[in-house]
């Protein structure tokens, strides 16, 4: 039986150098779409914001993955989370590939 992905979250701290980049093709051609991944390691209390924020939006609201983690990007930046992680470094490096308009 053949089963389909729905969510996937694929830390960049994965492997040595260059690791993290091959393990998120490698899972998103055996089927895993959108994937939501990060360019650079990532503090790990924002991370964790960011995720609980993106998937209860989704969750609580008829919107796209994309849209939820625009959302929650941008709450983070307006302060919502703290004034500690209105900086783009706390939540800039996470972005979905694949297809997030669903």
């Amino acid at each position: 039986m053949v089963s389909r992905v729905v969510r996937f979250v694929l830390p960049a701290a994965i492997g040595a150098i260059g690791a993290p980049c091959q393990r998120w093709l490698e899972v998103f051609f055996a089927g895993a779409r959108p994937l939501l991944v990060t360019t650079s390691a990532v503090e790990s209390d924002s991370a964790k914001l960011l995720m609980v924020g993106t998937f209860k939006a989704m969750q609580r609201t008829n919107v796209s993955k994309a849209r939820a983690l625009a959302d929650t990007q941008w709450a983070m930046l307006n302060g919502q989370s703290g004034d500690r992680y209105r900086r783009p470094l706390y939540w800039a490096p996470q972005f979905f590939i694949g297809d997030a308009a669903r």
